[in-house]
This record gives structure tokens, sequence and C-alpha cells, in this order.
């Protein structure tokens, strides 16, 4: 869900960086907007994309003691979504806080997702008990 809701934030933002014209150029061509805004968070919600995949495939193959890895990619795509609908809410300016354009309740939404089924604060125990014990 988190992951969903960062991919949909962000494709909201983007299409609005090409029809939003600032000083003659559509946002989508200036650099401070995209390479702060954009970019970071496309990356991000890639890898969490990634990582989240590939440990669905060990456990499909039947690969035991991933709780680390699923703790991994929950607090990752959960953080990382909600990082992107954060600033897909300051890609659009006053439009992201209305509700016309649907990035304020992708924000609350996704900001569950760091809350229920494991916060993501209990995440990083899991991650920190099973590492610091293998050390």
């Amino acid at each position: 869900m988190g992951l969903g809701g960062g991919e949909a934030a962000m494709e909201i933002a983007v299409n609005y960086a090409k029809e939003r014209i600032q000083f003659k150029a559509p946002l989508s061509e200036k650099q401070g907007y995209t390479h702060k805004l954009i970019i970071p968070n496309i990356v991000r919600l890639a890898a969490a994309d990634a990582f989240i995949e590939e440990t669905a495939l060990r456990l499909d193959s039947g690969e035991k003691d991933l709780e680390v890895e699923g703790s991994i990619a929950k607090l990752f795509a959960t953080e990382t979504a909600n990082t992107a609908a954060d600033d897909a809410m300051q890609a659009l300016g006053g439009y992201g806080y209305i509700s016309e354009f649907e990035v304020e309740k992708i924000k609350r939404d996704i900001k569950i997702s760091c809350i229920y089924e494991g916060t993501s604060e209990v995440q990083r125990l899991v991650i920190a008990r099973k590492l610091l014990a293998e050390m």
C-alpha cells in the first residue's frame, strides 16, 4: 500500500510538472525542481520495489529466516513512500494541500503505513536485534 501510494503521488507531481509553466517553461525542465522533489523519490521507490520483489521471490522459493529482509522491505518502502508523498505536496505548492489534486489524501493514507502492521520503530528494532546478534 505504501509503495503504491508513493508512486501515485509521484505520478501526480510529474504530470503537474509537465503542465505547470513558470518563467516561460514547464517545471519539469527546472533541475532545482526535478532533482530535489522528483528524481530522488523515483529512484528510492524503484529500489524499494526491487527489494520487495526480491524478498518475495526468496520467500516463494521456500527460503526461511527472512524476518530482517521483511522488516527492511516494510521500513524502507513505507518511509520512502511517505517522503515521496511529502515531496509531492511540496512539488504542487498550494495545490498539494487541496483535495482536488489528491496528494493530501495520499499523504494521509501513506503516513498510516508507517504506523500500522509494525511501526517503523518496531521494524528498526527487529533489524537491530538480528544484526547485532550476528556481530
